[in-house]
């Protein structure tokens, strides 16, 4: 950005915005902020001695930072990408449990439903036209199965996030890959796609909630009405 200097000087006042700063390489050595109390990686590093550099943004010691007498004495470390466990650093955790995202949520019950449907409709090769899921179990499985590829489609090779998946998600960027779903596949495609970033969203959430439920109720019986 312009004048970052001008905003990494604000964010050392505490009184002042922006409270959290999302940088690469730039606050990582240099800065000194007493009042920074977490710390998100969101990026391998495999450099120990930038690693170490890293973590000490969170220990400086900061007096009366919650209150008269109560001073800093601890800070917290997300790590997305498995620093810590790369360089074998053990440090408390947190008892919490990580919750799915919607959007996770979502594709995983999607996937279910196709391998189900796939159970009751041996898939014969035949497509029904698209939009057809209100009307019988096969068009609802094709459209499913049309939704899923346009997110899997939309996944960025280049995002580091997706790069460790690239030969899943090139194949599954085939649409011909959806024209069969076994369980073992199913399966394969949860674990390592679900949760990918992609280009391809629906920012409806209401509706995204909906849709979960109805796919799950659908997977429990066979469709009658929509």
């Amino acid at each position: 950005m312009g004048y970052a200097q001008d905003l990494i000087n604000d964010f050392k006042q505490p009184a002042k915005a922006p409270h959290i700063a999302i940088s690469v390489d730039m606050l990582d050595t240099g800065i000194d902020v007493p009042e920074v109390v977490n710390l998100v990686f969101f990026k391998p590093v495999r450099s120990k001695t930038k690693f170490w550099q890293m973590l000490g943004r969170g220990t400086r010691l900061c007096p009366d930072l919650f209150g008269p007498g109560k001073d800093k004495k601890d800070f917290f470390i997300f790590d997305f990408c498995g620093n810590l466990e790369f360089f074998s650093q053990d440090v408390p955790g947190s008892e919490g449990s990580s919750q799915k995202s919607l959007n996770q949520r979502l594709f995983e019950t999607r996937l279910g439903l196709i391998t189900e449907l796939d159970t009751r409709h041996k898939p014969d090769g035949t497509e029904p036209p698209e939009g057809s899921g209100d009307q019988t179990e096969p068009g609802l499985r094709w459209d499913i199965a049309r939704q899923l590829h346009a997110t899997v489609s939309g996944m960025v090779l280049d995002n580091f996030l997706v790069r460790p998946h690239r030969k899943l998600v090139e194949d599954y960027g085939q649409w011909s890959a959806w024209s069969t779903m076994t369980t073992e596949a199913a399966t394969e495609v949860a674990e390592n796609l679900a949760g990918l970033p992609s280009t391809h969203k629906d920012s409806d959430e209401d509706a995204k909630r909906f849709d979960l439920d109805i796919y799950s109720w659908t997977a429990a019986q066979p469709l009658r009405a929509l």
